[in-house]
């Protein structure tokens, strides 16, 4: 017997409506394609609109544990249920979430460690705990923030190649570029943590200003 198990990821359509709120796991109704101008948007179906209080920041760790950095929680999104792929999560009692698009196709892994990346301390050892983990995705991911407060904001990017390291031979000539968004503007082109960070388990923290108008903020 074959068991065949399908994601929806209608996040790249421009949709002004959802057919349907059900199995939240499976589906991801986050979109992310550009819509009025708008790169990113929170559509109907994500039942987070009701705000019971307002925030004026919020702290993730992504693809690990929390972690406690001084008087500051970084929340982590590690121990999620259901398939990654077309997925998307937020934090419940809190004001975050992120959506992840696409699938590693072909590698026969149908768990959630294959979009969560951890670096192995035997031979690279980072900074922090906050750098020891990684969320990875095959197309994009988006970090989002609502029941926020209207008004100007910082927001800081932390991050570690723990990945393409100079540890592992044929990792050494290996190359990652992404874009950067916030708020629907790109803040960086062709990103290279590596280079930016001269060099590979070498953590580096980016800031930037933006402002929020709409309760919302979005990263990808």
């Amino acid at each position: 017997m074959i068991l065949l198990i399908f994601s929806s990821d209608v996040s790249y359509n421009s949709l002004t409506w959802s057919p349907g709120c059900s199995d939240q796991v499976n589906k991801n109704w986050f979109r992310s394609s550009s819509s009025n101008n708008n790169l990113s948007d929170l559509l109907p179906c994500q039942e987070i609109s009701r705000c019971p209080k307002y925030y004026r920041s919020f702290h993730i760790n992504c693809g690990g544990e929390d972690v406690k950095n001084g008087t500051i929680l970084n929340e982590g999104d590690l121990n999620i249920e259901g398939s990654a792929a077309a997925r998307n999560y937020h934090r419940a009692r809190s004001n975050w979430g992120y959506s992840s698009t696409g699938d590693f196709m072909g590698d026969n892994n149908f768990n959630d460690d294959k979009y969560t990346l951890r670096s192995n301390l035997a031979i690279s050892p980072v900074v922090s705990e906050l750098y020891k983990t990684a969320r990875r995705t095959p197309l994009s991911i988006t970090y989002y923030g609502y029941c926020l407060e209207n008004g100007d904001y910082t927001v800081r990017l932390h991050f570690a190649e723990i990945q393409y390291t100079n540890e592992t031979l044929r990792y050494e000539v290996a190359r990652r570029v992404f874009d950067i968004y916030i708020q629907g503007k790109r803040v960086k082109q062709d990103f290279n943590i590596k280079e930016a960070a001269n060099g590979s388990n070498r953590d580096i923290t980016i800031a930037f200003n933006t402002t929020v108008i709409n309760k919302e903020i979005m990263v990808l």
